[in-house]
């Protein structure tokens, strides 16, 4: 190591460490006094934030969620089966915590897929020799492809349709392009 290189290195060490108790500052300041020095995630009567939102979704009180109690929150679907480690039915604490990050991810999977058709969609319009040059917007959710713009003719209407169709992934094309009017 070069005398510049260690001189480099020893004035960046304090600069981080100002950001570190800067950060820790700003963290102690944004937790209102009565729960500071509890511990984190625990709140003045001892449970935890996990435990508070389980308790606040288990509406009969029996200890365990059904699903019409967990799907209450809009989780992704399919993260309750998944998540049902004994095949009960229902989701005890840990289950529920393990249902909740299933659903995270799947919902993050999705996006990213529709992020993908999206762009693949885009790019399929943009490679074919009659449709490059027209404006065409395309936006995805859930595997939805919806198509919009105008362009010269009903048959780029179809032949946009169609290649978004081709695009592995896509359930559905939802068609709102236009034919210019030619006058």
């Amino acid at each position: 190591m070069s005398v510049r290189d260690r001189f480099s290195s020893r004035k960046r060490l304090p600069m981080a460490g100002a950001v570190i108790v800067a950060v820790g500052l700003l963290t102690a300041s944004a937790v209102p006094a009565a729960d500071q020095g509890s511990l984190p995630g625990a709140s003045q009567d001892g449970m935890s934030l996990q435990q508070k939102d389980f308790a606040s979704l288990d509406v009969n009180g029996d200890g365990v969620l059904a699903p019409h109690e967990y799907y209450a929150r809009d989780y992704a679907k399919g993260s309750f089966k998944k998540a049902d480690m004994d095949g009960k039915g229902v989701l005890n604490e840990t289950e529920y915590v393990n249902a909740r990050s299933i659903s995270e991810r799947m919902t993050v999977k999705d996006y990213v897929d529709d992020a993908w058709i999206t762009t693949k969609v885009k790019g399929m319009l943009l490679k074919d020799e009659i449709l490059s040059g027209l404006q065409i917007q395309v936006d995805t959710s859930n595997g939805i492809v919806q198509l919009s713009g105008w362009v010269n003719s009903q048959d780029q209407v179809d032949r946009a349709a169609s290649i978004a169709q081709d695009v592995k992934g896509v359930r559905r094309v939802e068609n709102d392009i236009l034919v210019k009017n030619r006058s």
